[in-house]
């Protein structure tokens, strides 16, 4: 049986409300946003986190196997649901200065990264990562595809753009983890 607000208070309705305060909300319709999201775009959870301006953490619990996360902070939640393929598109379609993206593919390169593994985090064949390397700017979506990248190869911190959250803790390059086919 749902619960009555206190006398005095009214239920907020409106995430843009909802976002300035400290509350909670139910996660399984966030949860069913970013599922349905991963699966219109390809995009990985990580990258999702980052375009969005979550934690990965975050989306990593909303979204793991087994005992379901059941609360979302109403900021987090907010941030989730404006994050859809028009906000993607607008990302793929912002240039942004490129040296944080170069210095990510150049680590990832030292680490020992494959190109075809870099390429399809990217989602750039080897004249387009050539071209990011060479040029001033890039698109937003890429460089945030480079921070996902780094986070997947274990490098934590600044390097996958979860500097304030560092949410990847002692693990090793993956330079080697398959990525799905984004071509396909």
């Amino acid at each position: 049986m749902p619960t009555r607000p206190r006398s005095g208070t009214r239920p907020v309705t409106d995430l843009s409300t909802l976002a300035q305060s400290t509350a909670w909300v139910d996660a399984s319709p966030f949860r069913t946003h970013l599922v349905r999201l991963v699966a219109e775009t390809g995009e990985t959870p990580r990258l999702l986190a980052l375009a969005a301006g979550v934690a990965p953490g975050t989306v990593h619990t909303l979204l793991a196997a087994g005992p379901r996360r059941r609360r979302l902070r109403a900021r987090d939640a907010a941030l989730l649901f404006a994050l859809d393929r028009a906000r993607l598109a607008e990302l793929a379609a912002t240039r942004v200065a490129a040296q944080s993206t170069h210095h990510r593919i150049t680590a990832l390169g030292s680490l020992g990264c494959a190109p075809g593994w870099l390429g399809a985090h990217l989602r750039l064949d080897a004249d387009g990562i050539e071209a990011v390397m060479g040029g001033d700017w890039c698109p937003a979506l890429v460089a945030l595809r480079a921070a996902a990248a780094c986070g997947a190869a274990g490098l934590s911190g600044w390097w996958s753009g979860d500097a304030w959250f560092d949410d990847v803790r002692g693990t090793a390059p993956a330079c080697t983890t398959p990525v799905r086919d984004w071509a396909a």
